[in-house]
């Protein structure tokens, strides 16, 4: 069976704000494939002044404070000193919820859609996409914005030169303001840098097909991807205060059925997803069922924003090949994912795991 993978490009956004929360609805060729929300001012991403609460120096992290009264567990890169009391940057990952605590990183970064800076004392380009640019190109760069800077896959160095230094020139501009806090030694909590929320995050994850058009009914959120749009390419910006998407929010039902009679079910507790295939009373193979439910794994997944283990019950009975084939094209569906996802294969129980990054 030959199968191939479509690029998956954003072609209509919709940026919903209501009550406080802000709802995404990203589509590519029509159909609605990913549904974020961004709930308070609380970002991932967000620069803290932490004060530490307690520090473990055998497992090397500790419990720190940060914001307006938030706690959390860092782990601490080998040979840092601390105690407790200590003051340290950290960077928020993954914001918590109800059943999980927050996630921080002790070395900060400011990511953008074509370089990432990081906070190192070495001053370098690097990065496989970094190959492209020539070595005077990267000596200019490093002279005028001076750090340690991966660039990302996204950039394509014919027509995006201009774009980099631009952006590397924004994201330099906040890194000079963050250093500046930070030296000032300001009090423990201070929020020195606010984050990205999801909407962003999602368009400097993903390609987007020409004529995408973005739509939002926030007047702040328009303004900001204003200033976006040239630098990010974003082809049509559009505020409409009468924009209106509360069809689009539902919770979504256990059961999906397909076009060609199969269901799947989606049963989820405490950060563990299991997606259950079922065809009984079809009359196909095993190896061409699951192939033909793999797409609607893939959807279901990015628009429910599963997290963390996913594991799917395929119908068994497979021969190898038809696993090693199931998870080629897993790995190919999920490439352009908004976060990072691991195709981890089949487990002795006949499970296919997956493991996706919270985002």
């Amino acid at each position: 069976m030959k199968v191939s993978v479509a690029l998956h490009m954003l072609d209509k956004i919709y940026c919903w704000w209501r009550d406080g929360q802000i709802f995404t609805f990203a589509y590519s060729k029509g159909a609605l494939l990913y549904s974020l929300v961004d709930s308070g001012e609380l970002h991932s991403e967000a620069i803290y002044l932490a004060q530490v609460s307690k520090y473990n120096k055998s497992s090397q992290n500790a419990f720190v404070k940060y914001g307006d009264g938030q706690s959390g567990l860092v782990n601490l890169r080998p040979n840092t000193k601390v105690q407790e009391g200590s003051l340290l940057a950290l960077q928020l990952s993954w914001p918590g919820d109800a059943q999980k605590q927050p996630r921080l990183r002790s070395e900060w970064r400011i990511v953008g859609k074509y370089c990432v800076y990081f906070a190192r004392s070495s001053y370098c380009i690097s990065g496989a996409s970094a190959l492209q640019l020539a070595k005077v190109q990267q000596d200019i760069l490093l002279q005028l914005y001076p750090g340690h800077w991966v660039i990302r896959s996204a950039f394509r160095v014919a027509q995006q030169s201009d774009l980099l230094a631009e952006e590397m020139q924004l994201i330099y501009s906040e890194v000079s303001q963050i250093q500046q806090v930070l030296g000032a030694r300001a009090k423990a909590g201070l929020s020195v840098y606010p984050g990205v929320p999801n909407y962003l995050k999602l368009l400097r994850s993903l390609p987007l097909a020409e004529n995408c058009t973005l739509t939002t009914n926030n007047s702040l959120i328009n303004q900001q991807l204003l200033l976006k749009q040239n630098l990010w390419q974003i082809d049509s910006v559009t505020f409409d205060p009468q924009l209106a998407c509360a069809g689009l929010i539902e919770n979504y039902g256990q059961e999906v059925i397909l076009n060609n009679g199969a269901t799947l079910e989606i049963h989820s507790l405490s950060g563990i997803h299991l997606l259950d295939i079922n065809g009984a009373g079809l009359n196909i193979s095993h190896a061409q069922l699951n192939f033909l439910v793999l797409d609607e794994v893939h959807r279901q997944v990015c628009l429910r924003n599963l997290q963390g283990i996913i594991l799917l019950d395929l119908v068994k009975n497979m021969k190898p090949t038809d696993e090693a084939r199931i998870i080629n094209y897993l790995e190919r569906l999920f490439k352009s994912d908004i976060t990072n996802t691991k195709i981890l294969g089949f487990t002795k129980a006949g499970l296919c795991e997956i493991i996706r990054e919270r985002y």
